[in-house]
């Protein structure tokens, strides 16, 4: 430790000699030295900055005290700003020709010249699906397979008849129960998807399944807003627009739901043996929020509690609630919530599964493959008093 008073001693010369050369370079620069000139006293200057820096990296010393070799550093830090910074007009325009020509040479990923195409963004091959809505009247209602164009199901439209006598009575023709014939005729669901023969070569996925999935989820949300709103001769008929389904029950409110009272009613409206074949609540989205938040009359509490984890009610009076987007908004005249045995009220029968037919030759002069999809398929009310619908006035 005796010998640091040395090594300060010897830092604090080095840091004159730096300033030392600065000053003289400044007071060159101020002189109007050519550039060929300054650059050499810049050439000279530096090797002198990397001999001092050697003589401070050999005093095989001690470091000296924190303050020394701050002011050391700042110093050099200084000096080197003075050659990039501190230059006249004409020097500077050299310095900045000199940086442009590096930049412009260097390697980097903004040009193709440099060689941006040596680097590619990371391809991830798997696509983001946005997920669609769909009415899942079918997982509700009675499903059946056929093998013909059309189902004739039997109902019962009356009961048979009885009477009661006296003991030695003689009893009365009475009436048998009478029968009807239901027919749920089949419809067909088509699509045709043209792909250039080039992207099924080249393509980063497998087009064909993808096409396949694609059109089979949207015969799925067809088929389901068929059943529910479904009219004419090509398409299901639709639950919402069968006449003889129930809905005397009214909501008061012209563009609201009135009360949870409404509810009960409506749940009430069928009979009791249809309340044992699994009924559900159907509605879209904005109607379950509007009876979500109806509230009781003598208080402010909700009238269908939320569960201990705060999660949405997902029964309304005991029976599940199934959302559908094709159900009705909330408005004058319409008919926003469904409540029945859908299993009781709606037949859907399945003639032919989805059918995919593949057929390179129409357009193969022009490149493309047809991608042909159909199903056949319908539905119909079979029996309208299993399910009853709620009215908002008009």
């Amino acid at each position: 430790m005796a010998d640091t008073p040395l090594n300060i001693e010897a830092a604090e010369k080095l840091i004159h000699d730096v300033r030392m050369l600065q000053e003289d370079y400044e007071a060159r620069k101020a002189a109007g030295d050519s550039v060929a000139e300054i650059k050499e006293r810049q050439s000279k200057f530096e090797a002198d900055l990397a001999k001092i820096a050697d003589k401070m990296v050999n005093l095989g010393q001690p470091t000296p005290p924190r303050d020394i070799r701050a002011e050391f550093n700042r110093d050099m830090r200084l000096a080197m700003r003075g050659v990039s910074m501190q230059l006249g007009p004409e020097e500077r325009a050299a310095f900045d020709a000199q940086q442009t020509q590096f930049r412009a040479t260097a390697l980097g990923v903004t040009n193709a010249s440099t060689g941006s195409f040596l680097t590619s963004p990371e391809y991830v091959k798997e696509i983001i699906k946005i997920e669609n809505d769909l009415s899942p009247i079918r997982k509700y209602a009675n499903v059946m397979p056929i093998g013909k164009g059309e189902a004739q199901i039997p109902r019962k439209k009356t009961r048979p008849t009885t009477e009661s006598t006296d003991e030695g009575g003689i009893s009365a023709e009475t009436d048998p129960t009478v029968f009807e014939l239901v027919t749920v005729p089949v419809r067909q669901y088509s699509a045709s998807t043209p792909v250039t023969q080039w992207m099924l070569e080249d393509a980063n996925f497998d087009i064909a399944s993808m096409i396949t999935e694609d059109i089979a989820e949207s015969f799925a949300i067809d088929e389901g807003a068929d059943f529910l709103n479904g009219v004419g001769p090509t398409e299901p008929e639709g639950l919402m627009v069968n006449a003889s389904v129930t809905h005397n029950i009214h909501s008061g409110e012209t563009t609201e739901l009135l009360s949870a009272d409404k509810l009960i009613d409506l749940m009430c409206n069928i009979k009791s043996g249809y309340l044992a074949k699994s009924p559900v609540w159907v509605m879209k989205r904005s109607t379950f929020a509007k009876v979500v938040a109806l509230k009781g009359g003598t208080s402010s509490g909700y009238v269908f509690q939320f569960a201990m984890n705060m999660s949405l009610p997902t029964a309304i009076l005991g029976y599940p609630i199934v959302l559908a987007e094709d159900m009705p908004t909330i408005g004058a005249g319409t008919f926003p919530i469904l409540f029945g045995s859908l299993k009781s009220a709606y037949t859907i029968v399945d003639r032919l599964d989805l059918q995919a037919m593949i057929d390179p030759y129409t357009k193969w002069g022009s490149g493309y493959t047809l991608f042909n999809f159909r199903k056949r398929v319908g539905g119909a009310v079979v029996n309208p008093e299993a399910v009853t619908k709620l009215e908002i006035g008009s």
